[in-house]
């Protein structure tokens, strides 16, 4: 009577020998080198047992960012990403269907210009993600800025270590405390771009615009 539909990865793992029924798992991968090898490893297994996956990069610094560790600079979330990307490419899910991966971030990660080329298809293939799709996530800050015509700020998240865990008011009054750091030289990296032109979602132009000086909605690519 189309009362329930079972998910793909219900239908594939129901009554088999080793019965998997979850359908969609959504992880956070931290900044942490032992988290993100779990990550890694999270992924290969949860879509080996025919799981679908969302995972979030947000908090991965950006790339340029200072490592207290070896006094090195961090890569940024591409390659990172781009190791997950193939590690589910290689995983067929239950041995029938290829893995299904999609990356979040949010957008005033000062490395989101970078995240929008991730699934263009020309370009370094180290760069690109062949398997798993990104989303975007885009606060109620952001869109009320588009709609003033107003600047957007995109922040290293070692240095706005709190604006993830916030949304609404508190998201808005913490993002302009960084907004007002950006402005006075506090902050060590940032960029800034006319909010309507990020919404448009055109990387090109937003790179030759980017100056260095809610509820959160998904968004697809």
């Amino acid at each position: 009577n189309m009362h329930y539909i079972a998910g793909t990865s219900t239908n594939l793992g129901a009554g088999t020998s080793r019965p998997a029924l979850s359908n969609c798992f959504l992880i956070e991968m931290q900044d942490d080198m032992e988290h993100i090898a779990k990550t890694v490893a999270d992924v290969m297994l949860i879509s080996k047992s025919t799981g679908g996956l969302g995972v979030s990069l947000t908090k991965l610094r950006a790339s340029g960012s200072p490592l207290k560790s070896n006094n090195g600079a961090s890569s940024g979330p591409t390659p990172f990403a781009k190791i997950i990307d193939t590690a589910v490419r290689a995983i067929m899910r239950a041995g029938k269907r290829r893995g299904a991966l999609c990356f979040y971030m949010e957008n005033w990660h000062v490395d989101f210009p970078e995240f929008l080329d991730w699934k263009h298809n020309a370009g370094d293939d180290h760069m690109r993600m062949r398997t798993a799709n990104t989303a975007v996530l885009m606060s109620d800050e952001f869109m009320k800025r588009v709609e003033r015509k107003q600047d957007w700020y995109m922040f290293d998240p070692a240095e706005a270590v709190d604006l993830n865990e916030l949304y609404g008011d508190a998201f808005t009054k913490r993002y302009e405390y960084y907004v007002d750091k950006a402005e006075k030289g506090e902050m060590r990296i940032f960029k800034k771009v006319p909010a309507a032109e990020l919404f448009a979602t055109d990387s090109g132009s937003l790179r030759r615009a980017a100056r260095h000086d809610r509820r959160f909605q998904p968004f697809h690519q």
